[in-house]
């Protein structure tokens, strides 16, 4: 049986939430700096870093902090989640997903 339970990885890392978003095995965090953080099942890609493995750590996603700094303006306002998929909308209508075959998609 899954339960939920507290995860000191933020309140050790004075990481401030924002926004969370849950999809069916994997949990999806967004900071008040605008990073996304992911930890869960990982299957189909949902965890969004390009593999498949689970991770009971919370993940810090590079390609949005990358993409965030090539374009100061463009923020991550927004983060949602479903069964097999991650989803993240930028200040700029830029919709980012995570999901099977691919890592980052932006369209």
């Amino acid at each position: 049986q899954l339960l939920p339970r507290k995860l000191d990885f933020f309140n050790k890392n004075q990481i401030k939430i924002s926004q969370i978003a849950a999809g069916r095995y994997h949990t999806v965090v967004l900071s008040e700096e605008g990073d996304i953080y992911t930890r869960g099942r990982g299957q189909y890609g949902t965890l969004g870093n390009g593999r498949n493995n689970p991770s009971l750590v919370p993940i810090l996603l590079q390609d949005v902090k990358h993409f965030r700094s090539e374009d100061k303006e463009n923020e991550v306002i927004k983060i949602d989640a479903a069964d097999n998929f991650t989803a993240a909308v930028t200040s700029k209508k830029v919709i980012e997903h995570f999901r099977k075959w691919k890592s980052l998609c932006m369209g």
